[in-house]
């Protein structure tokens, strides 16, 4: 079953932000969830930038734009440089 990952990330974020401070799980989970979303942003990436899609760099920029619990500066290094070559 295909599910949105973007809208489960967000849940889960929610639910670690109001999550006992010394539940780690929810932040694991949550780690877990953003790297599945971070492949899927990597195919979305590719065809957005294929088809100069100008409106899906820009959400996907958006996306990550806040805080992460996994490392996502490459990638949003990778979609800002696609941005603006499309610019």
């Amino acid at each position: 079953m295909d599910r949105d990952n973007r809208r489960c990330v967000q849940l889960l974020r929610e639910i670690a932000a109001l999550a006992a401070p010394d539940n780690k799980n929810w932040v694991e989970d949550l780690g877990r969830f953003e790297e599945d979303r971070l492949e899927k942003i990597r195919e979305e990436l590719k065809q957005a930038n294929r088809g100069n899609d100008a409106f899906a760099l820009q959400s996907l920029l958006d996306e990550l734009s806040p805080v992460w619990t996994i490392d996502v500066k490459p990638m949003r290094e990778a979609v800002a440089f696609c941005s603006e070559k499309g610019s």
